[in-house]
């Protein structure tokens, strides 16, 4: 998405802020947007994110699924931008 659109770069999207969360049986982290939500559960050998749009991933860590959350975030709020001469 990024290469076919380099003015978008430019534009800058407000980072997801993450909060931990209390569930059994090992809790989850959580962030918010007004796009929707995004979980992470932490595994045994994985770490799974889930967030709005039927998004799902594997990360081997949490800085990972963050990251991955993050990327999907963006790419989202990016796609709704419509750039001078799109209009």
């Amino acid at each position: 998405l990024m290469a076919a659109l380099p003015e978008l770069t430019a534009i800058k999207v407000k980072p997801l802020v993450w909060e931990f969360i209390q569930t059994p049986p090992s809790g989850e982290h959580c962030a918010r947007s007004v796009l929707g939500g995004w979980f992470i559960v932490v595994g045994h050998q994985s770490v799974f994110v889930t967030g709005p749009c039927g998004f799902k991933a594997t990360c081997e860590n949490l800085d990972g699924a963050k990251a991955a959350a993050q990327a999907h975030h963006d790419a989202l709020i990016r796609s709704a931008i419509v750039t001078q001469g799109e209009e």
